[in-house]
């Protein structure tokens, strides 16, 4: 399963596939659902798709544990939550809008 399909299937799928690529544990991936559900992803499939976008992303930049999980200090997670819509919360909406398709990463 690839990052494009993760995001049609079941929560549970998803959510071990964000397990299992980031280290991430449940609360921390409804931490980010929750969020950015409240800060206007109000699509599941772009939600989901952000949030895999979010998770690549601070990757990308770091912050893993000895044992190759992502780990986000007191606070930072809301943090990296808010710099990463200011530098792309609108991008993945545009692409999606434009191709029709909610599976754009």
């Amino acid at each position: 399963m690839n990052r494009l399909q993760v995001v049609h299937y079941p929560d549970i799928v998803l959510a071990q596939y964000c397990h299992d690529q980031f280290g991430l544990n449940k609360g921390v991936y409804n931490t980010i659902d929750e969020w950015l559900f409240s800060h206007g992803e109000q699509d599941v499939i772009l939600r989901r798709t952000q949030m895999v976008r979010f998770l690549e992303d601070c990757k990308n930049r770091a912050g893993y544990s000895a044992a190759g999980q992502l780990t986000f200090g007191r606070g930072t997670l809301t943090e990296k939550l808010a710099l990463f819509q200011q530098r792309y919360g609108h991008d993945s909406q545009k692409a999606t809008e434009g191709s029709g398709s909610h599976a754009s990463l």
